[in-house]
């Protein structure tokens, strides 16, 4: 039970209780159940207090001194904790959720089963810890130290342990599903019957780790992921099911095969461009490629770099089994396409200037401009879509061409303004028809709107699908 002294000390503030602390160093404290949300105790000495099933949530307790207290079942929600001393501490269950915990020490502290889900966990010391059956969901853990630490059925799925040291550390039965595991250090880990799928571990040291019964579905790793005396005798390349233990998900593997197997699991892509290159062009291309094809999903851009000459080097790094002539005959082609691109929205923004201007004779010209190269971009994709893509290209097509038809009657013999005006009409005909104005925007998305004006076959379809595209 909480003694009425304790709490009066507390109200006089954080010096006047560090004061009494200090001059009464043995005395045992009991806050147990205490609510103290939101209270300011920054650089507060509760070392040793049993705080168990106490509100916290939304303290500053920043550079506070708590190593060796009972925080079991404690509320630390959303608590500023940056630089706190929990060493040692008793931290069963507490709820850490949101809370800030940058550069803490909570080294050789017991934090069975507590909850971290979206915590701030950067650069904290969480070495010789126990955090068994611990939600560290969706933290961010850079730089984070889990040396020694025993992550035994810890959930880290989706968080950010970018340069984390977890050396010797305990992942066995751990979820990593979709973390960042880049350029960290797992020297020597258990991680017996983990859960890798999705993982990213670019860079990332795995000397001397044990993977036996892991899953590593979708896991992503590069030429410099160090995989040397790997122990493995199995793992999982698909949906994992350890009860019925199917066959067809497990690849099993001698003495040092792991090792073999996955080191030559990438090559590189040199890309050089002599004159100059695009980089908001490729890039786009590149993520096009990956978006429209499943199997380059593991493509990675390993290095940008200029060469003595003054040319352009992309490297980029691509699965062993794939077709390295095919990939950069596609990229180079995506590229070239995404330049012309960027082209016609340029000349889009001139229209734009011109549409303020209300030069119509100027507009015309600068719409045909940027349909022939839209003609010109064409063939870069007149192969790459599936049927049942081309089938709805066909029909929004059709149904374009049909309000253009309808809308205008004697097109030979109309002005250039009477040509805007049949423009603007099917464009708000489009706008109300809200079936096809999803299937163009879906064609838009795909990169696919060049194929599209070529299959309308009307002289304004090309310009009115150019500034549909622009607005959208």
């Amino acid at each position: 039970m909480v003694e009425q002294q304790h709490l009066t000390l507390l109200d006089r503030g954080v010096t006047n209780w560090n004061n009494w602390r200090e001059q009464n160093p043995d005395l045992e404290i009991d806050l147990i159940g205490v609510d103290l949300s939101e209270a300011n105790l920054t650089k507060i000495d509760l070392s040793g207090v049993d705080l168990s099933e106490a509100n916290l949530s939304g303290a500053n307790l920043s550079e506070a001194n708590l190593s060796g207290a009972d925080l079991s079942n404690t509320n630390l929600s959303f608590a500023n904790l940056t630089l706190a001393n929990l060493s040692f501490a008793y931290l069963s269950s507490v709820d850490f959720s949101c809370a800030n915990l940058t550069e803490a020490d909570l080294s050789g502290a017991y934090l069975n089963q507590a909850n971290f889900s979206f915590a701030d966990l950067n650069k904290a010391d969480l070495s010789f810890a126990n955090l068994t059956e611990a939600d560290l969901t969706e933290t961010d853990s850079i730089e984070a130290k889990f040396s020694f630490a025993d992550l035994s059925e810890a959930n880290l799925s989706g968080a950010n342990l970018n340069k984390s040291n977890f050396r010797e550390a305990v992942l066995s039965k751990a979820i990593l599903d979709g973390a960042n595991l880049n350029e960290a250090n797992f020297n020597f880990v258990n991680l017996t019957e983990a859960n890798l799928t999705n993982t990213e571990a670019l860079f990332t040291n795995f000397t001397g780790a044990t993977f036996t019964g892991a899953c590593l579905t979708n896991w992503k790793i590069n030429a410099q992921t160090l995989l040397d005396e790997v122990i493995c005798n199995y793992i999982y390349l698909h949906s994992k099911d350890r009860e019925q233990n199917l066959k067809e998900t497990r690849q099993n593997f001698a003495p040092g095969e792991f090792t073999k197997v996955f080191q030559k699991t990438r090559e590189t892509i040199k890309l050089i461009f002599r004159d100059k290159i695009d980089i908001p062009a490729f890039i786009a291309a590149f993520k096009q490629l990956k978006l429209e094809h499943t199997e380059y999903s593991q493509l990675f851009i390993q290095a940008l770099e200029t060469e003595l000459d003054g040319a352009f080097v992309v490297r980029i790094e691509v699965p062993f089994e794939c077709n390295l002539n095919k990939i950069e005959s596609a990229l180079w082609q995506k590229y070239k396409r995404q330049v012309e691109v960027n082209k016609k929205q340029q000349l889009s923004q001139n229209l734009a200037k011109e549409l303020e201007e209300k030069d119509s004779d100027r507009l015309i010209k600068i719409l045909e401009k940027i349909v022939s190269i839209d003609e010109r971009g064409n063939r870069f994709y007149d192969k790459e879509y599936s049927s049942e893509i081309k089938q709805n290209i066909a029909e929004a097509a059709g149904e374009i061409r049909g309000i253009l038809q309808e809308l205008d009657d004697n097109l030979s013999t109309s002005t250039r303004v009477k040509k805007l005006g049949v423009v603007n009409k099917a464009a708000e005909q489009i706008e109300k028809n809200i079936e096809l104005k999803k299937k163009i925007a879906h064609i838009f998305s795909l990169g696919a709107s060049q194929i599209l004006k070529n299959k309308i076959s009307h002289p304004l379809g090309k310009i009115l699908l150019t500034i549909m595209e622009e607005e959208w």
